[in-house]
């Protein structure tokens, strides 16, 4: 999914904008928070739910990411240019408020983190454009603020508040989670166990101590390495340089705000990827 909307945005720089890509994107993404809003709001009522939000997709990180990614977009169309219909930039903003309660309500600490942090680089990056002067911290601020606030509010009143307590804890499990899966790439480094083989290899590796914990396992909660376990070594850098042609011949090329936001919700799922399950959920 990252890989096609890179390319997408390559294609978009090479055009001169990306704004179609960013605004179709976008107009999905709004018709899909209206159905998960309804959804949300029936699992709140029901006192059966009383742990995080996983949205319509069955995976709460994951879902967190999609309402991440939705939010970023929606953010970029809420800060594009004058020629944006304001009526278009207000309902954008409306939608990104959504997702980022919907984003805080799944409890995924990542995909929190990535929303706010590209949210400020494209806040920086918008405020740096010449042809907009007039879009000074002073008039973007107190939205800004309000759209954090809305988020750590969700976070508070739903019963997600208190996943931070044991954050060390998690942060460790996934490190041991990283470290038993590149074990098992070392087994075969060159060619890897074959395409799509991950589950099946992970029931093969099972011990007596490993499987309490990896037995359900479908992923390596790491992109590179469950590619690497899949292709070996070799492939995964044959995969990284083609990643890499591409982004290089999108620094080469004409570039607008509207490939900006594309390449900003692209490194939110990027980044998820990196440490969660974000290009293994449909």
């Amino acid at each position: 999914a990252a890989l096609t909307l890179t390319i997408a945005a390559l294609l978009g720089y090479r055009a001169g904008t990306a704004r179609a890509l960013v605004q179709w994107i976008a107009a999905a993404g709004v018709i899909y928070l209206g159905y998960a809003a309804i959804d949300a709001i029936d699992w709140l009522a029901d006192s059966q739910h009383g742990t995080r939000y996983a949205g319509t997709i069955g995976n709460t990180n994951a879902a967190g990411i999609v309402f991440a990614a939705i939010a970023l977009l929606g953010g970029g169309v809420a800060l594009a240019p004058e020629e944006t219909p304001r009526w278009e930039r207000i309902g954008a903003l409306a939608a990104t408020g959504v997702a980022l309660i919907l984003c805080a309500m799944t409890g995924s600490r990542s995909a929190i983190l990535l929303a706010v942090l590209l949210g400020v680089v494209m806040l920086a990056l918008r405020r740096r454009e010449v042809a907009d002067r007039h879009l000074t911290w002073r008039r973007m601020l107190p939205g800004t603020l309000l759209l954090v606030a809305l988020m750590i509010a969700a976070a508070m009143l739903t019963p997600v508040a208190n996943r931070s307590g044991y954050l060390p804890e998690d942060a460790a499990s996934r490190g041991a989670i990283i470290a038993h899966y590149a074990a098992i790439s070392a087994e075969a480094p060159i060619w890897g166990f074959g395409a799509g083989s991950f589950f099946a290899v992970n029931l093969h590796t099972l011990t007596s101590g490993t499987a309490p914990l990896y037995w359900n396992f479908g992923a390596a909660h790491n992109a590179p390495l469950q590619a690497a376990i899949e292709i070996g070594w070799p492939g995964l850098l044959l995969n990284l340089g083609a990643i890499g042609a591409i982004l290089f011949a999108i620094a080469r090329a004409r570039r607008d705000w509207w490939s900006t936001v594309a390449l900003c919700a692209i490194g939110a799922i990027a980044g998820s990827a990196m440490i969660d399950i974000a290009l293994n959920v449909p």
